[in-house]
C-alpha cells in the first residue's frame, strides 16, 4: 500500500522466499534452487531485486529487511543503501495478529488476511501459511528486530546519512491510506 503511494517498488523477502514476487517468477527453477540452499541466497536475491532497472528507476521500499548489522553492511557494500528508514511502530501482539493471520492463496500468489480480507468462498483449502509466519516464528523475529533496529539505524545513518522517520502504525489496517499520506508528507511527496 504505501508503495502504490509512493510510486515505488515493492520488494518484500517473504515474497522472493515463496518464489512470488515478479523476479521469482522470471528466474522460477533456478531462484527456487537457490532458495532452497539458505539464507545466503535469500540475501542475494534481495539484493539482486534492489539492483534491478525497475527499483533503480522508481526507488524501492522494503518490509523487514535488513534483519541484522550483517545484512545492513552488505547493503551498504552492494550499493543498495536506502535514503530513508521508516520505521512503523506497533504492538508485538498487533504484528502477530496481523501477519498469523495471512495466508498465501497458492494458485493466484495472492495474500489474504482471515480478518481483514478473507479468501473468497470455497477457496480456503487453497491457501496456506507462509514459512515464517507462524506465531512461534513471528515472535521470535520480533524479539530479533527489537534487539537490532538500532543498531540497524545507526549504522545505515553513520555510514550512508540514512535519516529515520518513526510513523505510529497502531491504527487499523483500513487506515492505511491515512498513513502513507502522513509519510509522504514527511518525506516530501
Amino acid at each position: 500500500m504505501l508503495s502504490r503511494r509512493l510510486g515505488l517498488e515493492h520488494v518484500c523477502p517473504a515474497d522472493i522466499a515463496s518464489g512470488f514476487s515478479d523476479t521469482a517468477k522470471q528466474n522460477g527453477k533456478e531462484q527456487s534452487r537457490q532458495i532452497r540452499d539458505g539464507q545466503e541466497s535469500l540475501q542475494e536475491l534481495i539484493l539482486e531485486r534492489l539492483k534491478d532497472a525497475s527499483c533503480e528507476e522508481k526507488g524501492w521500499i522494503i518490509d523487514s529487511w535488513p534483519q541484522n548489522v550483517e545484512q545492513a553492511d552488505r547493503m551498504i557494500r552492494e550499493g543498495c543503501s536506502p535514503q530513508i528508514l521508516i520505521r512503523i511502530e506497533v504492538s508485538d501482539r498487533i504484528v502477530e495478529d496481523r501477519i498469523t493471520f495471512r495466508t498465501l492463496h497458492v494458485p493466484t500468489g495472492r495474500v489474504y488476511h482471515y480478518m481483514l480480507d478473507p479468501p473468497p468462498l470455497g477457496e480456503a483449502h487453497h491457501c496456506v501459511q507462509r514459512q515464517g509466519e507462524s506465531s512461534t516464528e513471528v515472535l521470535e523475529r520480533i524479539k530479533a528486530y527489537r534487539d537490532s533496529i538500532v543498531h540497524i539505524s545507526t549504522k545505515l545513518a553513520k555510514e550512508c546519512g540514512t535519516s529515520e522517520i518513526e510513523i505510529d502504525g497502531q491504527a487499523p489496517l483500513e487506515n492505511y491510506e491515512d498513513i502513507s499520506d502522513s509519510l509522504a508528507r514527511k518525506i516530501g511527496i
